[in-house]
C-alpha cells in the first residue's frame, strides 16, 4: 500500500471513529439531567446550543468522510484541488464545532463529555492527516 492511500485510509478511520464518538456523545444520556437533547424543560441553554453543535458537527463529518472515500476509491479526481480544500475546511469546521460544543459543558465529570472531547481530538488528527494527503497529491506546477 502506498503512503498515500494509507494516510487517506487512517484519515478515513479516524474520521468514521470520531463522528461514531460524536454520533454516541449526544445519543446517550451520559449528561446531568439524562439527555442533551431530551431534557426537556430542564434544560439549560448551554446543553441546547451544544446538541446542535454537535449535530451540525455530525453532518459536516458525514460529509466529509463520503468526499474522502470518493478519493480513495476514484470516483473524484486527484488533481481536483478545490474539492480537497472544502473537505479540508469540512474536517477543520466540524473540530471546531466539537470543541466549542463540548466546551459549553460546565461540568466535565460525564462519560459523554469524555466521548466528545475524544470525538474532538480525532477529528483534529483526521484533519492533519488529510492534509498531509492533501499535500502529498497536489499539483504543484504553475500553468
Amino acid at each position: 500500500m502506498e503512503q498515500n492511500t494509507f494516510a487517506l485510509l487512517t484519515t478515513l478511520v479516524l474520521a468514521a471513529i470520531a463522528t461514531l464518538f460524536t454520533i454516541l456523545a449526544v445519543a446517550l444520556p451520559g449528561w446531568p439531567l439524562g439527555g442533551l437533547l431530551n431534557c426537556g424543560a430542564a434544560c439549560s441553554s448551554n446543553y441546547i446550543a451544544a446538541g446542535v453543535l454537535f449535530i451540525i458537527a455530525i453532518v459536516l463529518l458525514t460529509v466529509a468522510i463520503a468526499f474522502t472515500v470518493m478519493f480513495w476509491r476514484g470516483l473524484i479526481s486527484n488533481s481536483s484541488d478545490k474539492i480537497k480544500g472544502i473537505v479540508l475546511a469540512l474536517f477543520v469546521i466540524s473540530n471546531i464545532f466539537i470543541v466549542a460544543a463540548y466546551s459549553r459543558i460546565i461540568n466535565p465529570e460525564f462519560y459523554s463529555y469524555h466521548l466528545a472531547a475524544s470525538a474532538g481530538s480525532l477529528t483534529f488528527v483526521s484533519s492533519i492527516l488529510f492534509t498531509y494527503w492533501l499535500g502529498r497529491t497536489s499539483d504543484t506546477s504553475t500553468h
